[in-house]
C-alpha cells in the first residue's frame, strides 16, 4: 500500500425492511459503523451507539494532517446486496 495514499472506503447496505448499515474503513481498518436503533432507541447513546462530535473531529484533524503532508486521500462507496453481505465483508475485512 503506498504511504502516501489514504483509501476511505464506505460500505452499505438495506436491510429488507429498508433500513440502511454504513461502515467506514480507512486503510482497510474498521472506523466508525452506522446503523438503525428504531428497535432499540434506548440503547441510542452517543459514544456508544452513536458517533461522537470528539470522534468526528478526530477524523477531521487527520484528513488535515494527511493534508499537510502532502497524502491522497481516495474515496471508495460500495454497496452489497443485503446486511449478510455486509457482515461478512466486515468479517473478512477485520482479519
Amino acid at each position: 500500500m503506498n504511504e502516501n495514499i489514504i483509501y476511505v472506503t464506505i460500505i452499505s447496505s438495506e436491510d429488507r425492511d429498508g433500513y440502511c448499515y454504513e461502515r467506514m474503513y480507512i486503510n482497510d481498518k474498521s472506523q466508525i459503523s452506522v446503523s438503525p436503533l428504531c428497535e432499540c432507541p434506548e440503547d441510542a447513546i452517543i459514544g456508544r451507539d452513536l458517533i461522537s462530535c470528539g470522534e468526528i473531529a478526530d477524523l477531521m484533524c487527520d484528513a488535515v494532517q494527511w493534508g499537510i503532508e502532502g497524502k491522497k486521500i481516495i474515496f471508495n462507496y460500495e454497496e452489497v446486496e443485503d446486511v449478510y453481505d455486509f457482515s461478512i465483508k466486515e468479517y473478512l475485512n477485520s482479519k
